[in-house]
C-alpha cells in the first residue's frame, strides 16, 4: 500500500489560551541571535535600510523629474 492510502487519525483538537503580559528582552535577543551572527544581522539591517533608501529616493527623482 501508499502511505498516502492509509488513514491517518486527525489530532485533537486543543482550546487556545490567550495570555496578557510582555515579552522579555532576553527573548527578542535570542530571537535576533538564532538568525545568524552579528555580522549577518547587520547585513540584513542595513540592506533593509538600503533599500528604504533607494524607494525613496526613486519618489523623491519622480517629483523632482
Amino acid at each position: 500500500m501508499n502511505s498516502v492510502d492509509e488513514k491517518q487519525p486527525e489530532p485533537k483538537q486543543v482550546a487556545e489560551m490567550r495570555t496578557v503580559g510582555s515579552v522579555s528582552s532576553k527573548v527578542y535577543s535570542a530571537y535576533l541571535r538564532s538568525g545568524g551572527n552579528c555580522c549577518v544581522i547587520l547585513t540584513v539591517a542595513l540592506l533593509f535600510v538600503m533599500a528604504q533608501a533607494l524607494a525613496s529616493g526613486c519618489d523623491f527623482w519622480i517629483t523632482y523629474w
